[in-house]
């Protein structure tokens, strides 16, 4: 049947009860694994609308195998209580009627085989005569609260199990065990469950993080991506040319955003490195049409176009206005001394002033035209003033002490359109529309017209600083050189020419096009040096006092400024308008510009890019000469030096071959050897040889041979070969001393030796065994030097060459590292009997007294000290660095947990907003500092563990410094921490 039971009862006293207890006889002894134990009909849970009532009800009894009264006076009283049981009386299943009594009293009369039906109120009277015998109910009438309608009761549970024994045909206690049994296995099921649904949960969470890591990467290694494709972008960008340089800029300063980086880092330094510093900004009420720099004091004159002519202070400041409204200013001149300051303006006014004081000494008027050049003499007596004017042009000459008129020269008909004036060494030459005319200034007699220049269109002349050589130039095609003193003539080829220039030393010589090109000649032998392109017209051009930076000052708003003579373009200065004018001040370290917009700026003239670059392979040797100061890089067979004052680079062949050349530190020496067991040294500034060291009698080629033999190498290593057959006796000059001052040696008699290089003796010497070329470093102050050789470690003094440490060494092809000051010596090494344990010993160099050891934590580790020895840094995987505080003579306490130490700041391009950038460390060097080693694969495995150059690099910077500083006031307790340095 469908139905266990029908349960019959009284909505108004017992509407809560009986759906509690349907619940209750279902899931009592239920399986796991089923809905219900059986299935019991109750109307309020088990009907749904439908248009009979009673039918239904009906039906339900019909499907039903026992009936179950909620007996009650309500329920005896209620007519739907009446009819079911009468149904079910009539269905003839009285047996199977079950009696639960919730209210009231149910009394049988046991004569009478019936209910007392006086005294039982709870019954209804359809149940007359039709129970057999007295039935057993179950008392529920203790039942108060709905909290007691629970399976956790006992009595409750006591009751649905006596109720649910009968309608399974299961005795009662063996379906409460199995009611208690199932409860447990259900527990248990849901423990289980709850369990694995926990596991599933963090399952699931681990999962999560390890997808958010993921996504969290791939973010990262995408910005990575992009940021160095800007950082490339942002460099492609910056070497197109000046116009671009903004927006190379805003490429580096994304790049950084989206991902901070050393590409990124160096876009911006690069970027910003061309920006050029404008120190200050002088205005104007018109347009800026001439300038002029005090040679000596640096004040700065200015004019314009409405004829103002001020003084300023080197700094921009200090305004002082020498003369107002006398027509355009045309031209500004200091004399040589810087004493005095002439100025030309177009309606034939020339003025003299005191350049200290601003007071004007003299004037003059001259007689018609525009007067468009002015100049002084060499010793500053004289000046010498141009009006064009047709038939009437003539050149005039002052004296520039008294302001008395000396002489007027009177020019040839046609010389409007002519320019240039300028004094030589006793001459005065102009142009004089289509040619060059020169006077004697002692008697002002004209001198003979210069040979071989035909009449030409001349746009400038100037004279060489040794004031016999003019150089011409114009829209003829050719740059004209006349040599008053030999009467001789030099022409070169070169464009149509606009403005010439010539460098202070004479040296150079520049001519700008009106394309907007310049092409530098070298006055030795008038060569081009360089030809750079500025994109318009050039008005003036300009060499700073080293001759080393051109400027010109184009018509597009731009001032440009190349390295000579490489004609690398260092910056491009930016301005609102044309620029009429440059000129740097005398000790070149600024430069001033005239513009159309209405003023004239100073710029810091020292910013710039690379102006050179050294040829040489990757396995070149680079050393910086400060003495001198130069670059010098070590080729094969040759050596270049660059001049970053001169700007020059020179090549210097090494004139005998030389096996392995090795330069000293300070760049000053060479030291090679060939085949005659002779070391020569090479002064490089000096160009000569300047010491020979010749290492005494010959090397025993048989004990040579016994070694190969004794370490089985003979025949299987090339060089051993090599050696054995043709027996050259080569030396090794293996490296120097950081001053020079000494050479270290290794030749095949197994001897290292220790050269005092100027007294040209051996001062030291150490044995080895065979193709055991020992490493070595000397310290950076030359007091010591130390070996490692043959598992053992060997210190030797300088300039005594006395034995001060002799200890045994694992491992002799780890570097060995000493602290800048020379202090601390460390060297990281494997314990002996382990091939995974590793350690740092330590020395204390004043009195090589051993320090306790430091016990290092990775198989792999490398390590490095700090400048001044009292940190040391232990290499961790290739991104972190244990740093341990060096205790002197006493045991490092143990490790506190790792702290994380400081990250470099966030760059922001705010950053680098002073004009001197913070230097930026590269992991690319070649050599480690304190590592000097013969063999060149012992120094590539050496100096190619990453982590050791991280560590180095994080010792050198900033951030490092300032950490390390913060540890100093430390307890002695925290003894190492973590550093993190970036990939």
């Amino acid at each position: 049947m469908p139905y266990k039971a029908f349960v019959s009862y009284s909505h108004a006293a017992d509407g809560k009860l009986a759906p509690t207890l349907q619940a209750a006889l279902e899931r009592f002894a239920k399986p796991w694994n089923q809905m219900r134990a059986m299935r019991v009909f109750v109307d309020k849970a088990s009907l749904s609308a439908n248009p009979g009532l009673w039918s239904t009800i009906e039906a339900a009894l019909d499907e039903s195998e026992y009936f179950l009264l909620l007996a009650s006076p309500s329920s005896a009283q209620s007519l739907w209580v009446q009819k079911e049981v009468e149904h079910w009386a009539q269905l003839g299943r009285a047996r199977q009627l079950l009696i639960a009594l919730t209210e009231g009293d149910i009394v049988w009369a046991q004569g009478d085989g019936d209910f007392d039906w006086n005294q039982s109120t709870a019954l209804p009277r359809a149940l007359r005569q039709t129970m057999p015998e007295e039935p057993l109910y179950v008392d529920l009438r203790w039942v108060k609260s709905e909290s007691q309608l629970s399976l956790q009761d006992p009595r409750f549970t006591d009751a649905v199990a006596s109720l649910a024994a009968r309608m399974r045909g299961i005795p009662k206690d063996d379906l409460y065990g199995e009611h208690v049994l199932q409860h447990r296995k259900a527990v248990r099921l849901r423990r289980i469950a709850t369990t694995a649904l926990a596991v599933l949960t963090l399952a699931a969470l681990a999962a999560s993080v390890v997808a958010l890591r993921q996504r969290n990467e791939a973010i990262r290694q995408a910005n990575m991506a992009v940021g160095r494709q800007l950082a490339a972008q942002s460099e492609s960008a910056r070497i197109q040319g000046a116009r671009l340089l903004p927006y190379s800029l805003l490429l580096a300063v994304e790049s950084m955003r989206t991902f901070p980086s050393v590409e990124a880092d160096q876009a911006i330094r690069d970027g910003l490195s061309l920006i050029p510093r404008q120190l200050a900004v002088m205005q104007h009420e018109d347009a800026v049409t001439a300038i002029a720099v005090q040679p000596q004091g640096g004040r700065i004159a200015t004019g314009t176009a409405g004829g103002v002519l001020r003084v300023w202070n080197a700094d921009g400041g200090g305004e002082r206005r020498l003369l107002e409204h006398h027509g355009r200013l045309s031209r500004l001149v200091f004399s040589p001394d810087g004493k005095r300051l002439a100025a030309a303006t177009w309606n034939r006014l020339v003025g003299i002033w005191d350049a200290d004081s601003g007071k004007q000494t003299s004037s003059g008027q001259l007689p018609v035209g525009r007067t468009d050049r002015i100049a002084f003499s060499a010793d500053g007596t004289l000046l010498a003033a141009n009006t064009l004017a047709g038939s009437a042009s003539t050149v005039t000459v002052w004296n520039a002490t008294t302001g008395a008129l000396i002489r007027t020269l009177p020019l040839d008909r046609g010389t409007e359109n002519s320019q240039g004036l300028a004094f030589g060494d006793g001459v005065l030459a102009c142009v004089a529309y289509s040619r060059i005319r020169a006077w004697d200034t002692n008697t002002w007699n004209e001198l003979p017209p210069p040979p071989d220049i035909p009449p030409a269109s001349f746009a400038d002349i100037r004279f060489l600083p040794d004031g016999k050589h003019l150089v011409a130039g114009g829209g003829s095609g050719k740059l004209w050189i006349w040599d008053l003193s030999a009467r001789k003539t030099v022409v070169v080829e070169a464009p149509t020419l606009s403005a010439i220039a010539i460098s202070a030393d004479g040296k150079y010589v520049a001519a700008a096009t009106r394309a907007g090109q310049v092409q530098v000649w070298q006055s030795e032998d008038w060569k081009t040096v360089t030809t750079v392109t500025h994109g318009a017209e050039i008005a003036s051009l300009a060499f700073s006092a080293s001759g080393t930076i051109l400027a010109a000052a184009g018509a597009d708003g731009l001032a440009t400024l190349w390295a000579i003579p490489g004609g690398q373009k260092l910056a491009s200065l930016d301005h609102g308008g044309a620029v009429a004018g440059v000129a740097f001040t005398a000790d070149g370290r600024r430069m001033v510009t005239a513009s159309a917009d209405k003023s004239a700026r100073i710029w810091a003239a020292g910013a710039g890019a690379d102006v050179a670059e050294m040829p040489g392979g990757e396995d070149s040797t680079i050393a910086f000469a400060t003495h001198v100061p130069a670059f010098v890089k070590l080729g094969d067979q040759s050596v270049w030096i660059w001049r970053p004052a001169e700007s020059r680079m020179e090549t210097v062949p090494l004139a005998d071959p030389m096996e392995s050349p090795t330069l000293s530190p300070n760049g000053q020496f060479i030291a090679g050897s060939g085949a005659d067991g002779v070391v020569r040294i090479i002064d490089v500034f000096a160009k000569r040889e300047a010491a020979m060291l010749p290492h005494p009698g010959t090397v025993d080629w048989d004990e040579y041979l016994r070694r190969a033999q004794q370490h089985g190498i003979l025949g299987a290593h090339t060089a051993a070969g090599r050696v054995l057959e043709d027996r050259r006796d080569i030396v090794n000059a293996s490296e120097f001393s950081g001053d020079g001052k000494y050479l270290l040696t290794t030749r095949h008699d197994f001897l290292a030796r220790i050269w005092d290089v100027a007294a040209r003796r051996v001062i030291a010497t150490e044995p080895y065994e065979f193709f055991r070329i020992p490493a070595y470093t000397f310290s950076r102050d030359g007091r010591f030097v130390i070996l490692r050789k043959d598992s053992n470690l060997a210190v030797l003094e300088l300039p005594s060459g006395r034995k001060v440490l002799s200890a045994d060494s694992s491992q002799w092809e780890s570097p060995v590292r000493i602290s800048d000051n020379g202090a601390i010596v460390a060297i990281a090494e494997e314990v002996r009997g382990s091939e995974r344990t590793r350690r740092a010993r330590l020395w204390r160099s004043a009195d090589w007294h051993a320090l306790p050891d430091v016990a290092l934590t990775r198989s792999d580790d490398d390590v490095e000290l700090s400048p001044s020895g009292e940190f040391l840094g232990a290499g961790v995987g290739s991104t972190t660095v244990r740093i341990v505080r060096v205790q002197s003579g006493t045991s490092p306490a143990s490790s506190s947990p790792a702290t994380a130490g400081p990250r470099p700041p966030r760059a922001r391009i705010a950053r680098y907003g002073s004009s001197t950038l913070p230097p930026i460390s590269r992991c690319r060097s070649s050599r480690s500092p304190n590592l000097s080693m013969t063999s060149r694969s012992a120094r590539t495995a050496a100096t190619s563990r990453r982590p050791a150059r991280r560590i180095r690099e994080s010792f050198r910077s900033a951030t490092a410094r300032s950490w390390l500083a913060s540890r100093r006031a430390m307890p002695c307790v925290a003894s190492s921490s973590v550093l993190t340095v970036p990939t």
